[in-house]
This record gives C-alpha cells, structure tokens and sequence, in this order.
C-alpha cells in the first residue's frame, strides 16, 4: 500500500511543477490549496506525512498556526520549495519525525515507516497560564512551566524533560485556576528541543478535567476568538 501524504499548494504553476517531479514516487498525493483545508482533511483519513508550499508558512492566522504546528509534530512534515531557474526542489524538515530528512527520497523513506494516523483538533488558543508539570500525582517537585495554548480537551505545555514519552501519563496544575486536585493528562505528541523552530513541548489531553474548570476555560476561548 502506497504513503499517502498531504501536499498543500495554492499557485497552480507551483503546483504543476511539485506534481511533476513527485509523481514518480509511490505515493497516493492528497492536494489541497489551504492550510485550512489541510487540517480538515488529517482528521478525516489518516495520512502519513504533509507537504507544504513555502510561501503558505508565511500567510497564516494564529488560529491555523496552532493547528498546523499540531500537524507537523503528530506527522512527518516538510516544507517544499524550488530554484526558479532549473526548477529543483528544496526540501526543509519540519518537527522532530522528519528532522533528519535533506532529500525528498529521504523524507517519502520516513512517511513509509509511519503509521498513518488520523489526527483530532479541537478548537485552541494561545493562552498563556502559569502551570505546574511532574510525572508523579503528588507534584512533589514540579517543573514551574508555561502553557502555549490550550482548548476544553487539552494544552500544548513549554518542557525540556527527557523523561516523558508519548503515551505517558503526567499531572498538571494551572495555577491561575486555583483547583485542589491536579489533572491527570496523557502525552499525545512532544516536540523537543532543537528539532523544529516550534516553542519546545508537549501536547497533551486531560483525562479528569473537572466540570466546573473545563467550563470555566471553554467560556475563556469563547472569548478569546470574539
């Protein structure tokens, strides 16, 4: 069965160009024109990596940033550009799955060992609370951390640990919040330090978030996006 990789292109002689020189792989090219577009096709059919025009990194809103960094650190993902005159493509990993990646033979090599993986977005925004971070319930010595981002199922949280994995379990507690009983989370994606221009972190999903606190931040997104 063939990769079936994302390629987000909005100019039709760039996407010509791409299509030309790509087709020759093994892959199954899902096109889109919008980052938007994008992200609404990852959680509709699993995919094994994204491609990305250059110039459409650029012209993004917050709200898409969010989501695509999700995207590139959830797949392997790259940026495509080409050289005007001869029309060679360029190829600049992004997240830490394809970070080793120099070559468009290099990077369909690394979709093909990836399971393909169907992502969930839930609406998020960048706000930013004082959080405490440890991978033991009683936070007996928690790293004083930041979040990034955060929506009614999860958060994206600043860490440089090497102790957590994906799947692993930690605890938070956002101070602002003023909750007695920390959270229990699991680690849906990490991206580490150095392998992306991306804040480093973990992306994780809250598995006993209270009512009255998953309510309490649902209403502060509703007003973060008026």
């Amino acid at each position: 069965m063939s990769n079936k990789i994302i390629l987000v292109v909005s100019v039709e002689a760039r996407k010509s160009n791409y299509l030309r020189q790509l087709d020759k792989y093994d892959v199954s090219w899902n096109v889109v024109e919008s980052l938007r577009d994008a992200v609404k096709l990852a959680s509709i059919e699993p995919h094994n990596g994204i491609l990305i025009d250059m110039p459409l990194m650029i012209r993004k809103s917050v709200t898409i940033k969010i989501a695509v960094d999700d995207l590139l650190c959830a797949l392997p993902g790259a940026t495509l550009n080409f050289n005007t005159l001869n029309g060679e493509l360029h190829l600049l990993p992004r997240g830490d799955k394809s970070s080793d990646c120099t070559s468009i033979d290099q990077f369909i090599g690394v979709c093909a060992a990836f399971s393909p993986k169907l992502l969930f977005f839930k609406k998020r925004v960048p706000l930013h609370y004082n959080t405490l971070l440890d991978i033991s319930e009683t936070l007996e010595n928690p790293d004083r951390t930041v979040c990034i981002d955060i929506s009614v199922g999860g958060c994206y949280l600043f860490c440089v640990r090497e102790d957590i994995d994906i799947d692993s379990t930690v605890w938070i507690k956002f101070v602002a919040f003023n909750h007695e009983n920390p959270i229990e989370a699991k680690v849906r994606w990490i991206c580490k330090w150095g392998a992306t221009d991306k804040i480093p972190g973990i992306g994780v999903e809250f598995n006993n978030m209270p009512n009255d606190l998953q309510k309490k931040i649902g209403e502060l997104i509703d007003l973060a996006c008026q």
